[in-house]
């Protein structure tokens, strides 16, 4: 439940609009930002599940081939971290000594 005071009440009635519209309206936009939110980590998992497949295909592919798809990889724009990222999961390590 929503509950607003009676300067909140004066301010959405200034709008032309009933308080119970507003608190309907306000519902109706967090059910629909609740379900954005289930289907962003929905596709997430999806996302994530696709790239330990392509890890394991990867793993297998021989030097020549794995060298060709990188190479393709960085042509479209993708850093060697976001390779990284893709086969591995991890990024490189960074030496600070």
């Amino acid at each position: 439940m929503i509950s607003s005071t009676e300067q909140q009440k004066h301010e959405i009635e200034k709008l032309g609009i009933r308080v119970i519209q507003f608190k309907l309206v306000i519902a109706r936009l967090i059910k629909a930002y609740e379900s954005m939110v289930s289907r962003l980590v929905k596709s997430i998992n999806e996302l994530d599940k696709d790239l330990s497949s392509f890890s394991k295909v990867y793993d297998s592919m021989p030097s020549k081939q794995k060298f060709k798809m990188v190479k393709k990889l960085n042509r479209c724009g993708f850093t060697e971290k976001d390779i990284n990222l893709m086969i591995h999961y991890r990024r490189l390590c960074r030496d600070n000594c």
